[in-house]
């Protein structure tokens, strides 16, 4: 069906995961995740997980837990672990219940990929993810001696997605979103934690960011076109274009090449000083719709 522009966009976490005893049921998840908006007209959006850890049925990424025994796992991080495997084994997954739930009480739901974070993680916590434990020359920091307490060092832990390495494991989370799963759209999460670079290379690297926004949307295009499914995606981004580009975000240019269709500004812990303004501006004439964030704690 052809979707009017949700008025209002909740964007979750994944905390039911790692807040419920396991086994969290299908009914759960409609109580708490689907029937609070349900006749709104808002849209859902949920987080699939975090630092390349998913608490979704992805073959192509790191399912919490893998290769840990349940047992050693923290309290939280256990939870999360057997209701994935719970919900997969008894209804193909959260994001298939999740698609399913909310096609049911007609809302629009989009998965949301956070692009990178710089926790301070444990190297060997179930937390860090396999592919940044197993490929330190991948990331922001790698090689160099940064003082503690700097920028640099607060981000040394990050992806560098300088590497085409780091942008092809993220794009195909990413594809996996739209390609496996018939959800309504994607959110690429540029603000959990945005930094993408070397902060002084970040802006000498925007192509690259586009290159990669540009290529998942031709993927979209084509997907759309094999079945019939209608996809959209949309961008977190910091609170000023200019912020964005210092980052290695070009976002002006992704809106007027019209490679996104929802810009969201910001984070949401200074909504009422956020810059909307000159985002609205640059998406006059386009298609492009523009959210603005208030986080809700």
């Amino acid at each position: 069906m052809t979707r009017t522009h949700p008025p209002v966009i909740f964007t979750d976490d994944g905390w039911i995961l790692g807040a419920s005893e396991p086994p969290l049921s299908m009914e759960q998840l409609r109580q708490k995740m689907v029937v609070p908006y349900q006749g709104t007209g808002a849209a859902l959006w949920w987080s699939v997980g975090d630092h390349e850890v998913y608490q979704y049925e992805t073959v192509v990424g790191e399912i919490m837990g893998d290769g840990f025994s349940v047992e050693d796992l923290p309290e939280t991080l256990r939870r999360i672990s057997e209701n994935t495997r719970h919900l997969i084994s008894e209804y193909g997954g959260p994001l298939t219940a999740l698609v399913e739930l909310s096609r049911d009480a007609d809302l629009e739901f989009f998965s949301r990929v956070r692009m990178n974070s710089h926790y301070r993680t444990d190297p060997e916590s179930p937390m860090y993810g396999r592919f940044r434990r197993d490929n330190p020359s991948l990331l922001i920091g790698s090689g160099e001696n940064y003082p503690k307490g700097s920028m640099e060092w607060a981000v040394r832990t990050g992806l560098d997605f300088t590497h085409f390495e780091v942008r092809q494991y993220m794009a195909n989370i990413i594809l996996e979103q739209f390609e496996r799963f018939e959800v309504d759209g994607v959110e690429m999460d540029f603000m959990r934690h945005p930094m993408f670079f070397r902060p002084h290379e970040a802006f000498s690297k925007q192509y690259l960011m586009t290159d990669l926004v540009r290529f998942v949307r031709q993927k979209m295009k084509e997907t759309e076109s094999s079945t019939g499914r209608q996809i959209k995606l949309a961008v977190r981004v910091p609170p000023t274009l200019i912020n964005a580009k210092l980052v290695g975000l070009d976002v002006s240019s992704w809106i007027s090449e019209g490679l996104v269709d929802i810009v969201v500004v910001g984070l949401g812990t200074t909504p009422f000083e956020t810059n909307i303004e000159e985002f609205v501006r640059a998406a006059e004439g386009t298609n492009v719709l523009v959210y603005g964030c208030v986080e809700a704690s």
